[in-house]
């Protein structure tokens, strides 16, 4: 079974999305801070994280820079979660290394579908 980390502040979305990801049969792991997605991805290993980008005590950024630095063998895609829909923002979260870009808000299809996706090239 694969695991997917959602690391989002508002609970509803969160929930949400968790809810999407168990129909589509995907293990969840959910946090609201970036302190415990770090805890979350060592423990846990996912082979997604699906990140919001504006947190409360730090930023999707920091995270998949963070992650980026800690997990040299380890083999994740990086979703980034935003509301900010500029292309300049979406082109420097790409240029940071994420994986994909999904605006809020968002369709399910569109969660699904990139995970999918991102899951299909870290098999390959």
């Amino acid at each position: 079974m694969k695991k997917i980390l959602i690391v989002e502040d508002n609970e509803p979305v969160r929930e949400e999305i968790a809810a999407i990801l168990i129909d589509e049969g995907y293990q969840t792991f959910e946090s609201s801070s970036i302190e415990y997605a770090f805890r979350l991805f060592k423990e846990h290993a996912p082979d997604v994280v699906l990140s919001d980008i504006k947190m409360p005590e730090g930023s999707g950024y920091d995270l998949l820079a963070g992650l980026q630095k800690k997990s040299i063998n380890s083999k994740f895609a990086f979703i980034f979660l935003s509301a900010n829909n500029s292309m300049e923002d979406v082109r420097f979260g790409m240029n940071l290394g994420a994986d994909d870009y999904i605006i809020k808000p968002f369709s399910s299809e569109e969660i699904v579908s990139s995970i999918r996706t991102r899951i299909k090239k870290l098999n390959r």
